[in-house]
């Protein structure tokens, strides 16, 4: 009998501690910063990209410091001032990052979430795509195919040294083109539902250098999904204000194949912190799976 009190005594004890343990996730990191784990305590490990925190543990951050972390439930948070955190006061400051949608990623990256030669590859969700760019002279930054909302979205692309402007063209199969405009910036914004175009049929973007042809660039196969598949991830294609919910987003947009959409959001997070390596290294990473940024000078 005292042997059944005293397990049952550890069981309930054990349930209460892993009830009350509060798992996060550091996605990026910036700066001198460490963690005094609560299984190691008066140790203090410095923080990695892909480390897991425990509800117990202790965050110091140093001068000129940025973290960004991820619940399990699908929520957010950055920290940037110096100073002492318990990992169990952050819970009340955590913002939810669309919702469901952001939920069902960060279940993703708590599953996958990989460390790679220091750097954690959390974001690698297709294997590199092949692509011939190396002599084109406009890279439209998605993979070959993209599946697009029927909303204003931005295309971006990187045009070799002599290639002032640009046409942006969306045509259908018979290469009737459907919309077009000549820009000398790097990137421009199509309103997809403005253009009326037919689920049913499958269409073509193209960006090439100004007076010449179109079959002189690399077309982007576009695809129209589903009412249902596109009202699921219409959310996360919305703006986000903070660099860590534009990384999320893009990752899931990148799982989902709508990569004009994913690479905005890529390249948002990196330009909003571009001192947080782990920003710039998710957008270079990104790049190397849909085959962009290859072209030869």
């Amino acid at each position: 009998m005292k042997k059944l009190i005293l397990l049952g005594a550890f069981a309930f004890s054990f349930f209460t501690l892993t009830a009350q343990t509060v798992s996060y996730k550091v996605l990026a990191v910036k700066g001198e910063n460490a963690v005094e784990q609560s299984i190691t305590p008066n140790k203090f490990t410095p923080l990695m990209t892909g480390m897991k925190l425990q509800s117990k543990d202790k965050i110091i951050l140093g001068d000129d410091a940025y973290l960004g972390l991820a619940s399990s439930s699908g929520k957010t948070i950055e920290l940037r001032a110096k100073g002492i955190y318990n990992v169990s006061d952050l819970s009340g400051k955590f913002v939810a990052d669309n919702s469901g949608l952001a939920q069902k990623y960060m279940e993703y990256i708590f599953s996958d979430i990989t460390k790679k030669d220091g750097h954690a590859n959390n974001m690698s969700i297709t294997g590199s795509v092949e692509r011939s760019v190396a002599n084109i002279k406009v890279d439209v930054l998605s993979a070959p195919s993209s599946k697009i909302l029927l909303m204003p979205t931005k295309i971006n692309w990187l045009a070799k040294e002599g290639v002032a402007e640009v046409r942006v063209s969306v045509s259908n199969f018979f290469d009737e083109e459907i919309y077009g405009i000549e820009t000398a910036d790097n990137s421009h914004v199509i309103d997809f539902a403005a253009l009326k175009l037919n689920p049913d049929e499958v269409y073509k973007l193209t960006v090439v250098k100004k007076g010449d042809s179109i079959e002189s660039g690399e077309s982007i196969i576009l695809k129209i999904p589903s009412v249902d598949e596109r009202g699921t991830v219409t959310g996360m294609a919305g703006d986000s204000e903070s660099a860590l919910q534009n990384m999320v987003s893009g990752a899931y947009l990148e799982s989902n194949g709508f990569y004009l959409n994913s690479t905005e959001k890529f390249l948002k997070a990196a330009n909003k912190e571009p001192d947080v390596k782990d920003f710039t290294d998710s957008y270079k990473d990104y790049l190397n799976r849909i085959g962009s940024g290859k072209m030869e000078e």
